[in-house]
């Protein structure tokens, strides 16, 4: 994917965001609720420092950010 993106951070940004827009558009269709992870994690302040090196991926602290809103998005219900 990296060779396809050229490594390259807008590129990528790029991809992720067209990649998002399609994802948005199915969940609207279908009326199903949308776990907007991309958009989560631009809210973060530093989110370069939440991204694997290939620039794609989560890392451990951007998995942990996902799994924190997941968990406020889809609440529990009993």
């Amino acid at each position: 994917i990296l060779k396809y993106l050229r490594n390259d951070p807008e590129s990528i940004s790029r991809w992720q965001e067209r990649y998002a827009i399609a994802v948005r558009n199915v969940a609207e269709e279908c009326d199903c609720r949308l776990a907007d992870l991309r958009a989560w994690m631009l809210e973060e302040l530093d989110y370069p420092s939440l991204i694997c090196e290939d620039g794609i991926h989560p890392n451990e602290a951007g998995h942990e950010i996902i799994a924190r809103k997941a968990m406020e998005h889809f609440p529990h219900k009993e």
